[in-house]
């Protein structure tokens, strides 16, 4: 299920453009775009805010869905909680990306080709956890 949010309502005030970061990551021989929301706690694929506003991608989408319920044995020996999430429960792919500086960071690649940051993953599916 593809869940529609407007981006406006997650930034503090103000169009959620200017509210967020804009990030590039390498992926072998290709450079992906993506959108930082400091506030929401999260990093997807640019491609998942459309023109409207609206974010609209399966990695969205699973911010939602993200739970660290029934996991705890595969979180063992320091594992990242969001591989865990991407892998055993959405089923995906986990992908590393590096940027202009060399750094690394980790991401869920979804079915329909958009991607979360684990850090966000992990986070919500805490969040979400905790909610329950």
């Amino acid at each position: 299920m593809l869940l529609y949010v407007v981006f406006g309502l997650l930034a503090a005030s103000g169009s959620d453009v200017d509210r967020t970061e804009k990030l590039k990551f390498r992926f072998g021989d290709h450079w992906v775009e993506f959108v930082r929301q400091a506030k929401g706690h999260f990093t997807v694929s640019a491609a998942c805010v459309h023109k409207s506003g609206v974010l609209a991608c399966d990695a969205y989408s699973a911010l939602k869905q993200a739970s660290l319920r029934d996991l705890d044995s595969e979180l063992s020996g320091g594992i990242e909680p969001g591989a865990v999430v991407c892998d055993k429960r959405l089923k995906a792919k986990v992908v590393l990306g590096v940027d202009g500086k060399r750094n690394e960071n980790s991401f869920c690649l979804l079915g329909d080709g958009s991607m979360v940051s684990l850090g966000g993953l992990a986070y919500h599916a805490r969040k979400n956890d905790s909610a329950k």
